[in-house]
């Protein structure tokens, strides 16, 4: 995986200055995104589909812990009732993150994993990770701002695309692009 197939997530403590940051993949990166900036998909991510279940059994995720930390790798569970019964599933720390901004639900960390891993990571990291995630950012574009775009501003995001390698991006571009030439 490529430094530009990961991105950082940073948690910051509600009542403090303590700061946890990892990383994770570009597709769930992409998720993440696209919920936080309310752009929706024809097809649910999995992370949708879970809580359309979760839903229909009447069972509501009352949390996410963040319990420690293995060879570098964040380990979370998922907290909820079943019949009356705390259940705690292990989980991906980006799926257990995901889960948690959709269903609104806390995410706690360990006394430990702060030790490890919480620091008042000084402001130029944070800059920097939100410059990176803003640059990225014009790459999420929804389809109906596609739509918009006039076929130049199109054919130059779609260059600006591929030169960052965004190749996902630039096929959503591009498949406009297309539409566009198959109705003349």
């Amino acid at each position: 995986m490529t430094r530009r197939d990961t991105a950082i997530v940073v948690l910051k403590e509600e009542n403090g200055d303590k700061k946890i940051a990892f990383n994770i993949g570009a597709h769930d990166s992409e998720t993440l995104l696209m919920f936080i900036e309310n752009i929706r998909t024809e097809r649910p991510y999995v992370h949708d589909v879970l809580i359309n279940v979760l839903d229909r059994i009447n069972v509501q995720i009352e949390e996410v812990r963040i319990i420690r930390i293995v060879n570098g790798i964040f380990r979370a569970r998922l907290i909820f009732y079943l019949n009356g019964e705390e259940q705690r599933i292990r989980i991906r720390i980006s799926d257990a993150v995901a889960l948690a901004l959709r269903m609104e639900c806390p995410i706690y960390a360990t006394q430990a994993v702060i030790n490890d891993a919480g620091t008042s990571l000084p402001d130029i990291v944070v800059q920097k990770a939100e410059k990176e995630a803003a640059e990225k950012e014009e790459f999420h574009i929804g389809i109906d701002r596609l739509k918009q775009m006039s076929e130049e501003e199109l054919k130059e995001l779609l260059k600006r695309a591929l030169d960052r390698e965004a190749y996902e991006e630039a096929t959503r571009i591009r498949d406009e692009l297309l539409k566009r030439k198959s109705k003349l």
